[in-house]
């Protein structure tokens, strides 16, 4: 088959796989050499301002011919294969894409000075975000195509070639406004009045509409906590949750309520039934929101805004084809009336309040007159019974029975005045005219009312005492009891509706007590549990601090040992549980500096001493040291830990562990005083005992008993690996048959890091000779091992078919199945020989390990020869090479590798580097760093940090997603304040791993010293001259100092004359000089030195 054949059979490939193929003419005895580049989007969907991976791989096949200047540039189309913008400019508002580059590899440049070097893929990452608008507000995503103009340089050949585009669907983004519905006053115990009032359930409603063109999924409300105004008493306030709704469906009684999706242009709505045991205005309500986030990303720019509205009533729309789930009256700002429905309809309602009355019909009967309206409408009139009767039903004039949530009776207050009653109705295209229908309440009993307590704390030899109040609605005097009583505690029923509790406890009751008081009229009863905390007796506040300790520091028992007075982070209680002043700020030792072994160095005991330098703590506190001992360098599997007490200038751990000989270790150590930590330092090490030869290897060409068709053969080796890391070289030798001793040629060379190596013979061996090849691995200390010698013969009349040309799967590309065909696009042979392919498949690229799979002779198939192998692991890197044979000559070995990923899996959650838990920096923009991520598919990962100032990460200070690990923070943080963060990964289809544990942080900036050195003169001088020059190299890492020189007749460093001052500390790091005039100065010795502050 000839060389244009190969050619047609690659076009064909890059039809069907999206790929552009390169390819060069070639003298007769190579391989036939292709290039190929690929762009791949691996996620199919994304949304408006959310990123997304492009990828680029270039495979250059070329055995000898580099890709030069090589110049990328991204193409964005729409579906119909229009172009449309992107822009690598994130304020450029005409892009329809953003666009900045992400990641090289195998390629240090795309700009037009790129270079990708023979047999090597390069891969280019890109990270695209679509702008707002890109979806076109179509709910299922538009569609785009991204593709890539590249032009470059082959043997001196400019090339200009468009990749096929992938595509990529955009879907547009929900967009969420959220509507507060808020009841005015609330109605429990009035503090203003002897009597105990039982609370009056009230409503708070909450609606959350969907505005944008994009679907909103697990929408929730994750925590809320109302604030009522109180009373002036200063009574504490307890809330209870009666029932809950979604949508109309009952759910849990708490607070954290599920939306789930919600439609653009749609609504959820969730309420509350609540009692308050005070009395008392709403003034606020705080809700915590979280959305399904398909990608990655918090995006709390899906929430758009907010309002708050005044609830009249729970009301529902009766409208034709309008739901059943009940709607929002509520009175806004401006004083209009507005309903807020659950489909998200939000209309006027008109308050004809003083236009209507209610006149007496008959007994129990009233006449609602009102003005004819032509929409909504809304009444509020004096309930004519003032309360003592409730409603049975209200019928329009045209015979349309009002609905129950649409008329209602209520009723205000206001300070210590009466009652006000009113009746209301709300209506849609009145007609002027209601029957009003009343009837008598029926007669029920009810359950005497307890006066909320709230729980009680007290000390030993210090009486606890209070009164337990309730009262009867239904006007009995209840009867009151209380148990289980602690030993010696009282509790006497004053029969007036009133009981007293007594105790005084005695040294030893410390501890927590539950007591049920209950309230009886005979028939019902009523009861609260109070929980009663007893403290030692030095501590009569209970706050855990002795009251001496409180007084003696802070002249107060006012501190409840939950702030930090010194603003060390550490709180007032922890300062006195571990015996600090909690007047003076405490400082957390440095960072320990590893001693031995060194960073990558070797050990030769299987249970090594690991030694540390000792830590610098500025309050002189005791230091501990934590070891840890990892078997991975991702830091996931512990191996052995420590805690242990300082030493005298270094402090050293034995490891307990017996570890593995030849093995690589990780290991990390902070320092801590008990209450502050260091941030972790790094290192690794390698336990050799004792020194192995090079591992076994082999001649992979040419073949034993072969025919070499060229004189100056190059001859491949398989690479050995030595069991103890240490770098190989190895020494190639060519003998002839009858001469074993004296080698015709030789020559040493160090191994190539693709697991082969490759010695070309450097003289023309004899036509028609025979020899053998012997080749000696040596590593760094003088051990060997030697590969099995392969004879071999000249014969240059003969000719070699040429390598075989690697069309599928693609080197570095992706398979999905656990079976493939290995397709390689025939080789040539100049005598026309019929040919076999031999493929070999290995999980490493030495071919030599137990995985080694041979295919034996596989004799030519037309245009290509394919080999199907199958039972393939997931998630696993196979290598293969293939090489043809005439039957006594054989081509070389062509290379190619392919990982199987039938799935995309979930990458591993990341690994915190620094700081760690409960860590102190020292620095107010602090990096934030996580230990490279770990994906089962070897996806390029993207890494999301997220910084909070609160423990529950409610509030987010910044957030990055990044290609880096390290997070240098943009922000300066507070001093002396805890910080909280979080990281997680996501692949490049979207999926990410969960998020780490919450880890804090404490922010204690600390001011380091300066430093300097001087540098001239370097040593003694003698001078008549008119002029000295003093230069100095100085660095201040945190702030800016100043220098000033001095001189002094002794040698000592203070009390001297000065020269200058006020010289700024360089911040480029560079040294500084000083020209100082000595005219003027008497002859003799002079010091100089200077002061950096």
């Amino acid at each position: 088959m000839g060389r244009r054949d190969i050619f047609d059979i690659l076009l064909i490939t890059f039809v069907l796989a999206i790929i552009v193929s390169f390819c060069s003419p070639a003298r007769a005895e190579d391989e036939s050499l292709c290039a190929r580049v690929k762009m791949e989007i691996q996620q199919e969907l994304t949304f408006e301002r959310q990123a997304f991976d492009a990828r680029m791989r270039i495979n250059n096949g070329l055995s000898n011919i580099t890709l030069e200047n090589v110049s990328i540039q991204l193409d964005f189309a729409d579906e119909d294969g229009k172009e449309v913008f992107g822009s690598s400019d994130p304020n450029d508002n005409d892009a329809i894409f953003f666009y900045r580059l992400e990641s090289l590899k195998n390629i240090d440049d795309i700009s037009g000075n790129g270079t990708v070097n023979p047999e090597s893929t390069a891969e280019i990452h890109w990270l695209i975000i679509p702008a707002p608008g890109a979806a076109k507000d179509m709910p299922q995503g538009a569609m785009y195509l991204v593709g890539a103009t590249v032009t470059y340089l082959l043997g001196g050949e400019e090339h200009k070639t468009i990749v096929a585009p992938d595509y990529i669907y955009v879907r547009p983004m929900p967009e969420l406004f959220l509507d507060y519905f808020l009841p005015g006053d609330v109605y429990g115990d009035d503090p203003f009045t002897s009597e105990i009032e039982p609370p009056i359930p009230f409503s708070l409603g909450v609606r959350v509409k969907n505005a944008g063109s994009g679907e909103a999924y697990e929408v929730k409300i994750d925590s809320a906590q109302p604030k009522i105004v109180s009373n002036q008493q200063g009574l504490p306030v307890h809330y209870k949750i009666l029932s809950s709704e979604v949508n109309g469906e009952i759910t849990d009684t708490e607070l954290t309520v599920d939306f789930g999706q919600i439609d653009p242009g749609k609504s959820a709505t969730a309420r509350w039934i609540m009692s308050c045991d005070i009395s008392g205005r709403f003034v606020d309500f705080t809700a915590y929101y979280s959305h399904s986030d398909e990608l990655g990303g918090q995006l709390t720019s899906l929430i758009t805004g907010t309002a708050t509205h005044k609830l009249i009533h729970d009301v529902l729309v009766d409208l034709p084809g309008r739901d059943s789930v009940r709607d929002f009256l509520a009175l806004d700002e401006e004083g209009s009336y507005k309903v807020y429905e659950s489909e998200n309809v939000d209309t006027e309602v008109h308050d004809q309040s003083t236009l209507s009355s209610l006149q007496q019909v008959s007994n129990n009967e009233y006449l609602l007159s009102t003005p004819v309206t032509d929409g909504f409408m809304y009444v509020k009139l004096t309930d004519p019974y003032n309360g003592t009767k409730i409603i049975s039903e209200v019928i329009r004039s045209d015979g349309k029975k009002i609905k129950e949530e649409n008329v209602w009776l209520s009723r205000h207050k206001v300070g210590s005045n009466p009652w006000e009653y009113y009746f209301n109705l709300f209506d849609y295209n009145s007609t002027g005219s209601y029957r009003v229908i009343f009837k008598d309440a029926p007669v029920e009993l009810n359950p005497p009312v307890l006066q909320f307590m709230p729980d009680k704390h007290g000390a030993e030899e210090h009486t606890i005492s209070f009164v337990v109040q309730a009262s009867d609605p239904d006007g009995t005097t209840p009867s009151l009891f209380a148990a289980p009583l602690p030993v010696g505690a009282t509790f006497t029923d004053n029969g007036n509706g009133e009981g007293t509790f007594e105790w005084t406890p005695v040294i030893g009751q410390a501890g927590d007590y539950e007591i049920t008081f209950t309230a009886s009229d005979g028939i019902l009863e009523a009861s609260q549990l109070v929980k009663i905390r007893i403290c030692h007796h030095t501590d009569t506040d209970c706050d855990g601090m002795d009251d001496q300790w409180e007084i003696d520091h802070f002249n107060t028992l006012g501190r409840d040992g939950t702030d930090d007075y010194d603003h060390d982070g550490i709180s007032d209680l922890k300062e006195f549980l571990y015996g600090f002043d909690p007047l003076v700020p405490e400082f957390a030792p440095s960072v320990p500096e590893i001693s031995e072994p060194l960073d990558g160095a070797e050990v030769t005991t299987r249970t090594p001493t690991l030694t540390v330098k000792n830590s610098i703590d500025p309050d002189g506190d005791e230091i501990k040291y934590q070891f840890e001992l990892y078997s991975d360098k991702d830091y996931r599997t512990l191996v052995d830990s420590a805690e242990i007490d300082e030493t005298d200038s270094t402090t050293s751990w034995d490891v307990t562990t017996e570890l593995n000989d030849n093995t690589w270790y990780f290991w990390r150590v902070r320092a801590t005083d008990g209450k502050s930590f260091s941030l972790w330092t790094y290192g690794k090490f390698f336990v050799n005992t004792q020194n192995d030869p090079p591992g076994k290897f082999n001649i992979s060409w040419p073949a034993n008993d072969s025919v070499i068709t060229t004189e100056t053969p190059t001859i491949e080796i398989t690479n050995s690996k030595d069991p103890d890391g240490d770098r190989i070289s190895y020494t190639f030798e060519v003998y002839t048959q009858d001469d074993s001793s004296n080698p015709v040629t030789s020559e040493t060379v160090n191994e190539n890091e693709n697991g082969r190596t490759t010695w070309q013979v450097p003289l023309s061996l004899e036509n028609g000779s025979a020899y053998f090849i012997r080749v000696i691995a040596t590593d760094t200390h003088g051990e060997v091992s030697e590969a099995d010698q392969v004879n071999f013969s000249i014969d240059t009349n003969e000719h070699a078919p040429t390598s075989p040309v690697i069309l599928e799967p693609e080197a570095g590309t992706e398979v999905t199945e656990q079976e493939v065909d290995l397709v390689v696009g025939n080789a040539t042979d100049e005598d026309n020989d019929p040919l076999d392919y031999y493929f070999e498949l290995d999980k490493v690229p030495t071919f030599d390990s137990s995985d080694l799979i041979q295919s034996g002779a596989i004799p030519e198939q037309a245009e290509e020869t394919i080999w199907h192998v199958s039972n393939l692991e997931d998630n696993c890197v196979y290598y293969w090479r293939v090489k043809a044979s005439d039957g006594s000559s054989e081509s070389y070995w062509s290379y190619g590798s392919f990982r199987v990923n039938t799935k995309n899996d979930n990458p591993l959650v990341p690994v915190v580097k620094n700081p760690g838990q409960n860590a102190w920096v020292n620095t107010l923009s602090p990096a934030l760093e996580l230990h490279p991520g770990k994906d089962l598919d070897e996806d390029q990962l993207t890494y999301q940090i997220e910084l909070y100032s609160d423990r529950k990460l409610r509030n987010l200070i910044s957030q990055v997603e990044s290609s880096s690990p390290v997070w240098n923070l943009p922000v300066e943080l507070e001093d002396t304040t805890w910080y909280f963060w979080r990281a997680r990964v996501i692949d490049e289809h979207g999926v990410s791993s969960d998020w780490t544990d919450t880890h804090r942080f404490f922010v204690r900036r600390v001011n380091q010293p300066p430093e300097i050195t001087i540098l001239e003169p370097q040593a003694d001088i003698y001078t008549n001259e008119a002029s000295v020059t003093i230069r100095w190299e100085d660095e201040d890492t945190d702030s800016n100092a100043t220098i000033a020189l001095y001189y002094n007749t002794q040698p000592v460093t203070e009390n001297g004359t000065l020269i200058a001052d006020g010289i700024g500390e360089n911040p480029d790091g560079e040294a500084d000089t000083y020209t100082w005039n000595i005219e003027n100065l008497a002859e003799g010795k002079y010091y100089i030195y200077a002061v950096i502050s």
